[in-house]
This record gives structure tokens, sequence and C-alpha cells, in this order.
């Protein structure tokens, strides 16, 4: 309930919190340096600093254990790069290509990320205790990347043509899930509002004619896909944990979060 990590000269933002940890990136008000942030809940007088001062951005984080995960812009293009805070091991780049990498997300073992912006690029993702590479071909415009125990849920556009879509990607069995595709003429989903959690993802979508924003559920074990809110207001950014679902909503006129 008190204020986190506020230093004069800067602004936060993009948080994450795993376990004892909350990852965010910070920036000089005066936009010449982006540096990631990590707060521990157990010493919080001494948050960590990655980058201060070096004159180059890093941002984009992600935590999940004592586990970081952000970009760092010090090439010309955008690589992922990770560090372990439970050993004194320096940070290290897990990607070397020349692609503009972008969205890391990590959970458990397995770092994801989106290799550029460009359309047909690609899902990629690593695992720190195997060491092994591994890519999800299948994609055109993937969007708003998310991961829970080793599955990857995101938003593609035209994976299929003509159509939008919500899928699941198993890194274990490389088996691929098709949780909901609906066409694009018709109606759209929220590129960056697709969560997963379990056997649970959600996501928002709308009517191209109406832009009324509402939220649907999926059950990625049964294959029960199911329409949670049918309001005319926007309700744009569900997240999902067990069995609570909140979300953005404006029904009232105002920026509300409803479960």
């Amino acid at each position: 309930g008190s204020v986190v990590l506020d230093t004069p000269g800067y602004w936060y933002g993009q948080p994450h919190i795993g376990g004892r940890y909350i990852a965010t990136y910070r920036a000089r008000n005066d936009g010449t340096d982006r540096d990631v942030v990590v707060h521990d809940r157990q010493s919080p007088s001494t948050p960590l600093v990655l980058g201060a001062g070096d004159g180059i951005d890093q941002h984009s984080t992600d935590v999940s254990g004592s586990r970081v995960v952000w970009i760092s812009n010090a090439e010309t293009d955008g690589e992922v790069w990770y560090d372990d805070l439970s050993n004194a091991t320096p940070p290290a780049r897990i990607t070397t290509d020349t692609r503009d990498d972008v969205g890391p997300v990590i959970d458990g073992n397995t770092i994801a990320w989106i290799d550029g912006l460009g359309i047909g690029r690609k899902i990629r993702f690593y695992d720190l205790e195997r060491h092994a590479a591994g890519v999800v071909d299948a994609c055109n415009l993937p969007n708003g990347l998310c991961i829970d125990s080793g599955r990857l849920a995101w938003m593609d556009d035209e994976k299929v043509a003509g159509k939008q879509g919500v899928y699941v990607y198993d890194t274990e069995t490389t088996a691929e899930i098709t949780v909901r595709e609906v066409d694009s003429s018709v109606r759209r989903i929220v590129a960056d509002s697709v969560d997963i959690h379990g056997d649970a993802v959600t996501w928002s979508e709308y009517l191209v004619s109406t832009d009324d924003k509402n939220i649907w559920v999926a059950n990625v074990r049964t294959g029960v896909v199911a329409q949670v809110t049918n309001n005319v207001a926007t309700q744009p950014s569900p997240a999902i944990s067990g069995d609570l679902l909140p979300w953005q909503d404006d029904r009232t006129g105002d920026n509300d979060i409803l479960a």
C-alpha cells in the first residue's frame, strides 16, 4: 500500500511481479536512457538497476521467481537478455540474431519472445534447464504473447487468410491448439488482450460494426469457449489466475475493474 519505486528524474512503466521480486523499467525524464529495475520485497532499500547511465535502452521486462528477462538495444536490433537474481552469474544475452526481438516473457524455465516486427515474424523460445531453443513457425503477425507452465498463448492476424485467432502452443509436446478464429471482416480480437493460466485462456474481441469490446474465455483441455460479457461498452483488458477473471470495464462511464 505504499510507494515501491520513486526516483526523482525518472518515470516507471510495465511492472511485473514474480514471488518476492518486482521487475519494471525506468526512463529518464529527458528520454536519454531506460534501465531495468528490480525491487526485492524482502530487501526494499536496495533495488537492483541494470544498465544505469550506460546510454542504452533496456526495457520490456518480465519476471518469474528470481529470473528476469528484458530487451536491450545495445545493438542496432533489440536482443533478449536474462538474469537470475539468486546467483552471482552476470546477466546473459539469450539471442544473437539480427532480428529486432520484442516482447520477452518468462515462466519457470522457459523464455519466449517474438523475433521481429514485420509480417511473417515467429515466436521463439528457450529452455533454461535443457539449454534448448525452439520456434513456432506457423505465425504471421503474433501479438500479446504470454506464457504459463510451458504453454504459449497469443493472438495472430492472418495466420489463416481472412482470420484473426487465439492460439496456444505447448513447448514440451510442440502441439498447437486453435482456441478461436474469427472472420476479420466481421470480428476482431484485441491484439494485446490474451492471457493464459493453467487450462484457461482469456481475451477481448469485438464486432467491427459496433466496436463494443467484450471478454471471452476458453478451456483448452475441454474445448469449451464462452463469452463472459455482452455489453454496449468497452472491456479491453482481461487477466486470469486460477478461477479469477478480472478486466477493465467502462460500462458505467468510468474505467472500472470488474471480475
